[in-house]
């Protein structure tokens, strides 16, 4: 939400407060230390490019010390409490139950907020948050457009898979985005993403199962995508799907949204692993348009269109930690299997135009610290190690 004080589709007021909490206890937990390379390969970027856009400069600090300040926030709060305490053992009060808690109230307010948009008006809040969305597109809950509001709930849905609750209230949290995201946020590019990560856990789970499922999807679509209803529809994703359908390998060529985004994660890689720079993207663009005309690559802006093309670029291999620390945290926290679905469905979602200044993903960092912790605690009696 902008509360209509910035211009911005990311707001810092959670880093700023988790900033006071971080600034209270001043160490840096040990699995997190690696969240200060993507910090230091900024600040060298920005010296060796000089930058001199401000506004810039201040808004990449925020996004990319996010991680390391708002996963220590979470952590330490579920460790100590929100007012201090004798240690995981014998916490002051409940702390995980109130963190809990306080997931489940963010996704009824999500749910309430989309409906009564879905019922009354699209730009109902628009006061909180400026909208851009379209009758033929979802709601955008409290966030700027229908994709973000779908990233958001997938990175909530991946934040409840982890949490160490009964396994029916899981689920039961888990159907009640799954409802969200597809007939409020309606967003193509998440709605993927979503598929995406049933694939992967059926592969790892049930592997007759996921051939059921990409059957029965598969003809599901392809009936809907040559049915008459369809085809008169306003709706976006109908619209994609038509596409796709009749001909899978033109999408890149008739749907320039999903073109752009698309090229937007592959370009990064001709960075080379090198840190690039803040302002230089652009270029890339002007390069690729006039090696292969043919293809859309969008107009040249330095703003990249994915969380994990864009830190790839901007920062080169000093982003690595960004990537793979949730695969390690989960893991360990979770098992291999569970942990390694949980790195990917991360992947899923920052592949799309989601920086990793989103604060979903710290939590979901410092949750899975803490569970590690527990883990430590009861088993050798001692805490993870702080530097």
């Amino acid at each position: 939400m902008s509360l209509g004080l910035l211009n911005l589709d990311l707001q810092p007021y959670c880093f700023i407060a988790a900033l006071i909490y971080f600034l209270k206890y001043s160490r840096v937990v040990g699995y997190f230390k690696y969240f200060l390379l993507p910090i230091v390969g900024l600040w060298l970027t920005i010296a060796i490019t000089e930058v001199n856009d401000v506004s810039l400069i201040f808004r990449a600090t925020i996004f990319y010390c996010t991680p390391l300040v708002v996963s220590h926030a979470v952590f330490f709060s579920l460790k100590y409490g929100a007012v201090g305490g004798k240690g995981i053992s014998q916490p002051p009060f409940d702390v995980h139950r109130q963190f809990v808690r306080i997931v489940f109230l963010a996704i009824w307010i999500n749910f309430i907020v989309a409906v009564a948009q879905m019922i009354i008006s699209r730009d109902l809040f628009e006061l909180l948050v400026s909208v851009r969305t379209s009758p033929e597109r979802g709601v955008t809950g409290l966030t700027p457009e229908p994709s973000m509001y779908g990233l958001n709930l997938l990175a909530l849905g991946v934040l409840v898979f982890c949490l160490n609750i009964e396994a029916k209230v899981k689920k039961r949290y888990l159907l009640l985005l799954i409802f969200q995201l597809l007939f409020f946020s309606q967003s193509t590019l998440a709605i993927v993403s979503f598929f995406a990560m049933l694939l992967v856990y059926y592969l790892q789970n049930r592997v007759m199962l996921l051939v059921s499922v990409i059957s029965v999807l598969t003809l599901l679509g392809y009936s809907l995508g040559n049915s008459d209803l369809l085809l008169g529809s306003n709706i976006r994703i109908f619209d994609v799907l038509n596409q796709f359908f009749q001909d899978p390998s033109n999408i890149l060529y008739v749907d320039g949204s999903i073109s752009e985004r698309f090229y937007h994660l592959v370009l990064p890689l001709y960075g080379y692993g090198l840190p690039q720079g803040l302002s230089s993207f652009s270029k890339m663009i002007v390069q690729a348009q006039a090696m292969f005309p043919s293809y859309w690559w969008g107009d040249p802006t330095d703003k990249i269109m994915s969380g994990v093309g864009g830190a790839f670029w901007e920062l080169g291999f000093f982003a690595l930690p960004l990537f793979l620390l949730p695969f390690h945290l989960a893991i360990d926290a979770l098992g291999r299997a569970r942990g390694f679905f949980v790195g990917i469905a991360l992947m899923l979602v920052f592949i799309h135009s989601v920086t990793y200044g989103l604060p979903l993903y710290a939590m979901v960092c410092g949750y899975l610290a803490y569970l590690i912790d527990v883990r430590k605690c009861n088993n050798y009696g001692t805490s993870m190690e702080l530097i």
